[in-house]
């Protein structure tokens, strides 16, 4: 148990001397826990982040369509519009905005081609390996 909490802490020290600027993070997910509990991730690794919520891909679409963000944490399985089929009308929007898609299903076949910029994380995902693609999200950002 130390080894995780040093981890985490060695990844707090490290998110913390990186951030000079706002984030600002999407959350995409129909269920409120999960979202609540994405928010406290973002939270702990990514003190005074700002944070928008969605509950389809259609939120999705609208909101990123009137914001920029620096990462997008989205749910595929959704009411009114799944996530991938949203992620693929924001890409041919034009907007590349790096995305973690978080599901309990196997993974698409969207998510497996790197140039979709979207990592794929397995319910329910550890929070370090969570966190670390995170970090590649915003490191894509710079």
């Amino acid at each position: 148990m130390p080894r995780i909490c040093n981890h985490v802490n060695d990844i707090r020290f490290k998110m913390n001397t990186i951030k000079n600027k706002n984030l600002r993070f999407l959350i995409v997910d129909d269920d409120k826990y999960v979202a609540t509990s994405l928010e406290a991730v973002l939270d702990t690794f990514h003190p005074g982040c700002e944070i928008d919520y969605g509950a389809n891909g259609k939120d999705m679409i609208d909101l990123v369509s009137k914001n920029e963000y620096d990462a997008i944490l989205m749910e595929n399985k959704m009411p009114v519009m799944d996530g991938i089929k949203a992620l693929e009308t924001i890409r041919m929007s034009g907007n590349q905005t790096p995305a973690i898609l978080i599901s309990r299903d196997p993974t698409p076949e969207y998510a497996k081609n790197p140039a979709n910029r979207v990592a794929y994380l397995l319910k329910p995902a550890d929070i370090i390996v969570l966190e670390a693609e995170i970090d590649k999200c915003l490191n894509l950002k710079k």
